[in-house]
């Protein structure tokens, strides 16, 4: 099994390589790529890789085809990938910790008395450059002298290309998940998102995600190690939503854009050891029928339809408050399954409606998932009273933004 990617970045008669500072041909010039981590495709492990050891960001990438070798009465091998690029991201040579970043000249790295490049990519680095095939080189190494043994040509679809595509976007999937869940009080919303495939496309980069939601908003968790520009070029100028982002992703985003809207919470989630009362009035699910009542009522009108409440409704959990046949209190879960849509008739206000439907819907959505959690505007205090003295805790700032 290849467990293995390297690859070379070629701009015009130069290429991109990496003397290593650790072991594993330490000292010497290679390319750059390293091991595939579980979930990943080879292709997305590179495009890591690359990303990683250089800070190059590109969909350019080229696979060659793939490197097999024997060593200490082992089978080893490396998926082999070329990027070219029209100009160099930076010219004189870059200090990273896997070693240094130098441009050379193709036919320094292929001198016959060149010493300085990784014994075991001399044999078949000069083919990669000039061959529009994929091509399988095995190569033996005797005594540590690495030698080619043959070369095969590779059918143009593999079984690892014709399924890459499908491969990829799973594996973005899991990757996605996996960052989202090491801070899961953080990103409980997005990934409800991600569980139930309310997304258009996905992207990772490192520890940094960035999907584009089915309503057309755009979800950015940023890995502050990294340069915002790798982030900012992954987005169109056609991208102007941008839900669920924290303060410095929105600071981030204003150096280059302008706002036209922004709504600004906070996010809370249930503490489970809090102990909650029994609702005092008679707490029902909301009926469908009263979509209508709903919409001319509701406080927050802005990206809601008669289409998109129905399916809140029918699809969601809610709590509702009727007195007869008119319904006076409710709440019900948004698209991120967050607790929300609090609203209560002015005339019924200040009677304990609120407070019993939130207490219905909690516990419902408790019951079915483990986990509670909602946001509140910042300017909204009685909601931030009432949440609170229910066992709510503050989690972390979140803004929605619109520009222009």
């Amino acid at each position: 099994m290849i467990k293995y990617t390297l690859g070379f970045v070629k701009c015009r008669n130069e290429v991109l390589l990496l003397s290593r500072e650790n072991p594993g041909w330490m000292g010497c010039f290679n390319g750059v790529g390293g091991r595939i981590e579980e979930g990943e495709t080879p292709f997305d492990s590179f495009k890591r890789e690359l990303f990683e050891e250089t800070g190059i960001i590109t969909d350019k990438i080229k696979l060659c085809g793939q490197v097999t070798w024997h060593k200490n009465h082992e089978d080893g091998g490396a998926f082999i990938f070329l990027v070219e690029i029209d100009e160099k991201p930076f010219h004189q040579p870059k200090i990273i910790n896997e070693g240094l970043l130098v441009w050379k000249s193709i036919p320094w790295i292929t001198h016959p008395e060149n010493k300085g490049v990784a014994k075991n990519v001399l044999p078949y680095i000069e083919k990669l450059f000039d061959n529009e095939k994929q091509l399988k080189f095995v190569t033996k190494d005797e005594n540590g002298q690495f030698s080619l043994d043959r070369v095969v040509e590779l059918d143009e679809l593999t079984e690892y290309e014709s399924e890459s595509f499908e491969v990829s976007k799973v594996d973005y999937l899991t990757l996605a998940k996996n960052i989202l869940n090491k801070e899961y009080d953080k990103n409980v919303n997005i990934l409800y998102f991600l569980s139930n495939n309310n997304f258009h496309s996905i992207y990772v980069l490192g520890n940094n995600v960035i999907m584009k939601l089915k309503n057309d908003g755009i979800f950015i968790r940023w890995d502050k190690k990294t340069n915002f520009k790798y982030i900012n070029d992954l987005l169109n100028l056609e991208d102007k939503k941008f839900y669920m982002i924290d303060d410095l992703v929105r600071v981030q985003l204003d150096k280059t854009r302008t706002s036209k809207w922004i709504s600004q919470s906070i996010q809370y989630y249930f503490n489970n050891n809090h102990q909650l009362d029994k609702p005092k009035k008679k707490v029902v699910s909301l009926k469908v029928e009263s979509v209508d009542y709903i919409l001319e009522n509701m406080h927050y009108k802005l990206g809601y339809s008669k289409e998109l409440l129905l399916k809140r409704i029918s699809e969601g959990l809610s709590s509702a408050v009727y007195e007869g046949d008119k319904l006076v209190a409710w709440a019900y879960t948004h698209d991120d399954n967050s607790l929300g849509g609090l609203n209560v008739i002015n005339e019924y206000r200040r009677k304990g409606y609120a407070r019993d439907v939130c207490l219905d819907l909690i516990k419902k959505i408790y019951a079915r998932d483990g986990y509670v959690f909602l946001q509140i505007e910042k300017s909204n205090y009685r909601s931030k009273a009432l949440f609170e003295s229910l066992g709510f805790v503050k989690s972390h700032n979140i803004t929605w933004v619109g520009y222009l």
